[in-house]
């Protein structure tokens, strides 16, 4: 049994003949990392679930050619799609992805701001919906008739990135507070394998002496290394 990101999946050799499950989970499956890993002597799953429900809550069983969903809750979880207001959207429209069951945590610790944002009282709107709280993923989605959900990214500027939360304008502050760099932004672009990957993007007092190497020195005495831009561009 195996279980990884789709990213490590994409750039993983398929030799292992034993192998008869292999779980996607921690960041957006792709077709192709279907194609590669499920064969007709093996089973596939996509999952998707934050870490704030406790992980996973969602699952679907995929075939190659079958549109890549992350199927639908697991038992002990409920999910909707709803709109800023947290009214329940209908089949097929896009909105927020909403969580509601038992593994719903409590909050962040030490964060009560964040933690009343994301971790609300179930609204009369949701009434529908089991349990008391709800869990606001900011991943936007569509329930599709037959109950399947597509994931559809973020609403904010958070990405996934080798199944880490990364959230781009965190960086760019500890970009913009390093010495010479007046500007800075961060983005995930494709590398020459295809892969997702960061690239910051620095203006600097003086371009000529602008070093790649020391300035992902300077980010990683500050950030975790999947947080440190793997290219530097001026």
């Amino acid at each position: 049994v195996l279980h990884a990101v789709p990213s490590l999946l994409a750039v993983m050799e398929d030799d292992i003949p034993s192998l008869r499950i292999v779980n996607a989970g921690g960041e957006a499956c792709t077709t192709q990392v279907l194609s590669r890993w499920s064969i007709p002597s093996r089973s596939f799953y996509n999952s998707y679930g934050p870490t704030e429900t406790t992980v996973t809550a969602t699952m679907a069983t995929l075939k190659p050619g079958d549109p890549i969903t992350i199927g639908i809750p697991l038992p002990n979880y409920n999910l909707a799609v709803v709109d800023e207001k947290l009214n329940l959207l209908p089949v097929g429209e896009r909105g927020e992805l909403v969580v509601s069951g038992a593994g719903v945590c409590k909050g962040y610790i030490n964060l009560p701001e964040l933690t009343s944002q994301k971790f609300v009282q179930k609204p009369a709107s949701l009434a529908a919906l089991p349990g008391d709280m709800i869990y606001r993923t900011g991943d936007a989605a569509i329930i599709n008739a037959d109950g399947g959900i597509d994931f559809q990214g973020r609403f904010d500027d958070q990405v996934k990135l080798r199944g880490y939360r990364i959230e781009l304008g965190e960086i760019e502050i500890r970009l913009g507070n390093l010495s010479d760099i007046t500007a800075a932004a961060v983005a995930v672009k494709k590398d020459v394998n295809g892969q997702d990957h960061l690239a910051g993007y620095v203006v600097c007092d003086d371009p000529v002496k602008m070093n790649q190497q020391h300035i992902r020195e300077e980010l990683a005495k500050v950030l975790p290394p999947y947080m440190v831009p793997s290219v530097i561009v001026q």
